[in-house]
């Protein structure tokens, strides 16, 4: 049966491989530690090319790909053109990825996934705490997150339920479970988060600016307990966020047939970036905040 995952584009990906995640452990036949054997990698549909699969002689046994060597020229060549948009600092790499297919024990399948396809959620920036963001991207978990969002297509006159709907359904199939206690034998704290899997837990806001600030205290409760290792928290950047507001304001006044309703407070990127400045010196926890925007540019609402 096959098996396939995701992994996000960085410096060492364009230029020496990738690694692979333990999910993928149990599909494939993993050479003892120090030692490596050749897999066949497809690309560009009928292209191939021989790489090595090795495990790291370290304590986890870490397991690569490696193409840096000179077999893999063709194949390196391939991932810069395809990836010839992404410039070293820019951070929309992290919406582009590899898709792997571990076809059999000795054939993968490798395609290519970059943003502006479709007018889909994206992430347009990322501000990390006590954790590198080049690990961050590294990691399993994070890639589901990221595929989660880009899999979720913008509808004009959709309001945030159909969001947090849809990516509720990602992670789900992704293995993240949601509605966790953020304490799980203390009966008197019946907080609860949004998504939580492998010891990350996982925030999603596109709704009221105040609601965030829980999550803070939700992601603090929860590390003191040892139920997390590393929190995330995603929220709307400025103009998806104004975007939200006036469809906010649109069904307010709807509904209360008032040209003078008001609807407002909606949260975004900015302001949870800026205000963290001063909550991160007391935050000591591996964190990060990623801004959802849509691919397209919204309309104006009337």
């Amino acid at each position: 049966m096959a098996f396939s995952f995701n992994h996000i584009i960085g410096k060492s990906t364009l230029a020496q491989g990738f690694t692979i995640p333990k999910s993928a452990y149990s599909y494939i036949s993993l050479p003892e530690k120090g030692e490596k054997r050749i897999i066949t990698l497809v690309y560009a549909k009928n292209r191939r090319t021989q790489v090595l699969l090795r495990r790291l002689n370290n304590s986890p046994g870490h397991v690569q790909i490696r193409y840096d060597g000179k077999t893999g020229l063709q194949f390196r060549q391939w991932l810069l053109e395809s990836f010839s948009e992404i410039e070293n600092e820019n951070l929309n790499k992290i919406n582009n990825s590899l898709n792997i297919i571990i076809i059999n024990d000795d054939t993968w399948e490798i395609t290519t996934s970059t943003t502006h396809k479709r007018n889909t959620l994206y992430f347009t920036d990322i501000r990390v705490q006590n954790i590198r963001e080049n690990h961050l991207l590294s990691l399993e978990q994070f890639a589901e997150i990221t595929s989660s969002v880009r899999n979720i297509d913008f509808i004009q006159e959709k309001r945030q339920d159909y969001y947090n709907d849809k990516i509720c359904k990602e992670l789900s199939t992704k293995g993240w479970l949601k509605e966790q206690k953020i304490v799980e034998e203390d009966p008197n704290i019946r907080l609860k988060c949004d998504f939580r899997k492998d010891m990350w837990q996982l925030e999603v806001e596109f709704g009221n600016a105040r609601t965030y600030y829980q999550d803070i205290v939700k992601f603090a409760i929860s590390y003191s307990a040892g139920l997390m290792k590393i929190g995330g928290l995603i929220v709307p950047d400025y103009l998806f966020a104004n975007h939200l507001c006036q469809l906010g304001k649109k069904n307010a006044i709807e509904n209360r047939s008032s040209p003078s309703a008001q609807y407002s407070g909606m949260i975004h990127f900015n302001k949870v970036v800026n205000e963290f400045e001063y909550i991160k010196r007391i935050f000591r926890i591996p964190f990060f905040i990623a801004a959802v925007a849509v691919s397209k540019p919204c309309t104006v609402i009337r």
